[in-house]
């Protein structure tokens, strides 16, 4: 696999959005087998567990590469070539150490900022080199000066000109097409590529374990639909209802998925035997990829998924849609919990319910066919601009659906493999 260094003045336990960034494409790089390398000139270590030197990725500070390090502010403010070059050097040396053994070097912000002018120069030094020993150089914009009307114009004179320069022995990237069309005006046409940053939603919703291993597993983010149906295996429950249900958007061609909470009935010596059905009509409607039991559910490496109310939180803020085709009800807790969560909900037009939900949901009448309640709620899911919204970060802007759809090609090409 490709060897990745991240480059950035500074890295986590710094915050900042860019040192976000190299944290979150540093753990997706490890997870698929690269060997992640974070350089930067501060950060990388703390008393707490919020390190990034574990899990695959490795991190080398230098004090020169940090934005506003002593020489580079002095060799600057000398303004001399010999100034330049000679702190320069020093970098340069610094950068060879730290990124011998790597392929491919993200450079994030430091070809198109002024925090660390000796840095920039270096690692257009490195990139501009015919030897076949030194890494690809991929120069990762967030931002330029530039683009604002208040800028330092001492950046319009050399030797600050070089931030405004897009050197052809750098792959170029940026996170925007709003920055692409920004960055080509300030390259005279050259347009850099675009790769999003993204969210990490294991770790920003904070999911327990069990949760996020299931999650990753089934591979949930990546479905077009996710129903939760935090109930026991009760006939009263009416879960061959959600099956139908199910079947009947998925012959829609809606990759959609169901997560039924609970084990049988502990209670009901029958609920033993409406499992046993269940599962049955789970093979005659082709399911089986597609329904998850947490009471019975086992992960890949043997554990039980942990059921408890952290997980069906976990579960609500996961789906995206609360299903409760109940036949009766006493009142409806599930309702309550959705509602906290901002979960939509599709639940059987029945007394209780309706006296929660108010006009607030999707209700439907138990005799409707199931085709009729999968076309209603998927209309009714299509009004809700937050749930589109949800849709559209969740399937489009997680950490591993941009390393599929871009950083695994870029370091294809980047790499010649």
């Amino acid at each position: 696999m490709t060897r990745v260094a991240l480059l950035h003045y500074s890295c986590p336990p710094v915050v900042g959005g860019v040192e976000e960034v190299v944290r979150h494409q540093a753990q997706v790089l490890a997870q698929h087998g690269h060997e992640a390398r974070v350089v930067s000139g501060d950060g990388g270590t703390t008393d707490g567990a919020d390190t990034l030197a574990r899990g695959g990725v490795t991190v080398r500070l230098h004090p020169l590469l940090a934005s506003g390090a002593p020489e580079a502010v002095a060799a600057a403010a000398e303004g001399t070539s010999a100034a330049l070059d000679r702190v320069c050097a020093q970098v340069e040396a610094v950068l060879d150490e730290a990124l011998h053994g790597t392929d491919v070097v993200f450079a994030h912000n430091v070809l198109c900022m002024p925090f660390n002018l000796p840095l920039t120069v270096a690692v257009r030094r490195i990139a501009a080199r015919g030897d076949s020993e030194r890494p690809a150089v991929i120069g990762w914009n967030h931002d330029s000066p530039y683009f604002y009307p208040n800028y330092d114009r001492r950046l319009d004179r050399h030797p600050w000109r070089v931030l405004r320069d897009a050197a052809p022995t750098v792959r170029w990237v940026t996170i925007s097409q709003t920055r692409a069309l920004e960055f080509a005006r300030l390259y005279d046409g050259f347009c850099p590529q675009v790769v999003p940053n993204g969210i990490d939603p294991h770790s920003f919703l904070k999911l327990e374990p069990s949760i996020s291993t299931l999650v990753r597993e089934e591979r949930l983010f990546a479905a077009d639909l996710v129903l939760v149906q935090p109930t026991r295996l009760h006939p009263r429950k009416n879960i061959e209802l959600s099956l139908h249900v199910l079947a009947a958007l998925r012959d829609r061609d809606v990759d959609a998925r169901l997560v039924v909470t609970g084990p049988p009935d502990p209670h009901d010596p029958a609920a033993a035997g409406y499992a046993s059905s269940l599962h049955g009509l789970v093979v005659r409607l082709h399911l089986t990829d597609a329904v998850v039991v947490l009471g019975d559910h086992v992960l890949a490496d043997g554990r039980p998924v942990t059921v408890s109310q952290v997980a069906i939180r976990d579960l609500y803020q996961v789906a995206d849609v609360l299903f409760l085709p109940s036949l009766s009800e006493g009142f409806g807790l599930p309702l309550l919990e959705a509602s906290l969560s901002r979960l939509p909900v599709a639940c059987a037009d029945i007394p209780s319910l309706r006296e929660i939900t108010g006009h607030h949901a999707y209700r439907f009448p138990l005799d409707h066919p199931p085709e009729q309640i999968a076309a209603e709620m998927l209309t009714y899911l299509d009004t809700l601009e937050s749930h589109k919204l949800h849709h559209r970060v969740v399937r489009g802007y997680t950490w591993e659906h941009i390393y599929r759809a871009h950083i695994r090609g870029l370091l294809s090409e980047a790499t010649g493999s």
